[in-house]
C-alpha cells in the first residue's frame, strides 16, 4: 500500500503500511504485543504492538497461502496463527521464535554464526543466541 489513509492508521496517528492490497482481517494476540492482519495480496503481516508509539513490523510477511487469506486467530497462548484463506486451506504458523532458535541452535551444533542467522532469521538482528539458551524474548514473551 502505497500512503496511508486516516483509515489505515494506529489510534496513536501511526501509520502501519505493508500491505500491497485490501486487509481482509486484522487481531491482535492475546496479549496484546502482536497485530497480525492478512490481506488481499496473500500475505500475513505482523507488528510489535508492546509499545503503540513506537510500533515495528516483524521482517518480512508471512507466506503460503496461493489466494487471499480472508480470516485469522491467534491460539490461546498466543504462539500460534491460524488463517483462512480462499484457497480452502487453514494456515498455521508457530510463532515461537524462541523454540524456533534452539531447534536451529541443535541443527547447527550450537554455533549459530551471523550466516547462518541471516539464512534463518533475516528479520531479526544478529544475536549470539546459541550462547544463551532459553528466554530469547524476540517475539513472545
Amino acid at each position: 500500500m502505497s500512503g496511508c489513509p486516516g483509515s489505515g492508521r494506529s489510534p496513536t496517528g501511526k501509520c502501519l503500511a505493508g500491505p500491497g492490497g485490501p486487509i481482509n482481517s486484522v487481531g491482535f494476540s492475546p496479549n496484546g504485543k502482536i497485530l497480525a492482519a492478512v490481506s488481499f495480496d496473500y500475505k500475513v503481516w505482523l507488528w510489535n504492538m508492546t509499545d503503540p508509539a513506537h510500533t515495528a513490523r516483524f521482517g518480512q510477511p508471512l507466506t503460503g497461502p496461493s489466494s487471499p487469506a480472508d480470516t485469522m486467530a491467534f491460539g490461546p497462548d498466543g504462539k500460534t496463527l491460524a488463517v483462512g484463506s480462499d484457497d480452502n486451506a487453514v494456515w498455521l504458523w508457530n510463532l515461537d521464535i524462541d523454540t524456533d532458535i534452539q531447534r536451529i541452535c541443535a541443527t547447527t551444533s550450537n554455533i549459530l554464526t551471523y550466516t547462518q542467522w541471516k539464512q534463518y532469521l533475516p528479520q531479526l538482528p544478529y544475536r549470539p543466541a546459541c550462547a544463551h539458551p532459553g528466554h530469547y524474548g524476540l517475539l513472545t514473551p
